[in-house]
């Protein structure tokens, strides 16, 4: 049987209680709810129908993930520098946990380990520094903070063989993803 999200029901057909299980295919994510510092912003995105009283719920960690899971569309539209409008299908397999991406950002001083731009000057994403299509761990220890144009430009490429075209310090980027050093001693980052 489904599970039910609290005791929420359609508005039209309050007989009718909203799963979980609607998520991805009746419900659709809308919007994102921001909060901090006593303010809260409410971000819709561009085809929502924006609704200042809602029906809500708290749903655990657990429920989060659940619900994020399954609502989880896979085809993503992306705008590029020129204009041009792109479809992307995700790895949703292979997808890196929001918490995770913060602590991977927070580690790395929110900076792109590549080229060393760092936010709000970016768009910062999580790169597998050895691509998983070549053997590299879906694993933390082969995460690495990067902008969407150095994450874009290294591709699936070896990371000797980028950081060797590009000069930066691939022993240096190796250490410390290894935990062996700091980020002072990856020789191309500013400090």
């Amino acid at each position: 049987m489904p599970e039910r999200i609290y005791k929420l029901s359609y508005p039209a057909n309050p007989n009718r209680p909203i799963w979980f299980d609607d998520a991805g295919n009746l419900l659709l994510i809308s919007g994102l709810i921001l909060q901090g510092m006593d303010a809260t912003v409410v971000m819709y995105m561009p085809n929502a129908n924006p609704v200042y009283q809602a029906a809500t719920a708290t749903p655990t960690l657990e429920q989060w993930c659940a619900f994020l899971a399954r609502s989880d569309d896979p085809l993503i539209f992306e705008q590029d520098e020129t204009g041009t409008i792109k479809a992307i299908h995700r790895k949703v397999q292979r997808a890196i946990s929001g918490a995770i991406q913060q602590r991977i950002w927070h580690r790395d001083g929110w900076q792109c380990m590549y080229c060393g731009k760092r936010v709000p000057d970016i768009q910062i994403t999580v790169d597998h520094f050895h691509p998983l299509e070549l053997g590299g761990a879906d694993e933390a220890s082969n995460y690495i903070s990067a902008c969407r144009q150095c994450q874009k430009a290294k591709g699936n490429r070896l990371p000797q063989e980028y950081c060797q075209s590009n000069k930066l310090d691939y022993d240096g980027l190796c250490d410390y993803l290894a935990g062996k050093a700091s980020k002072l001693f990856i020789n191309h980052l500013d400090r």
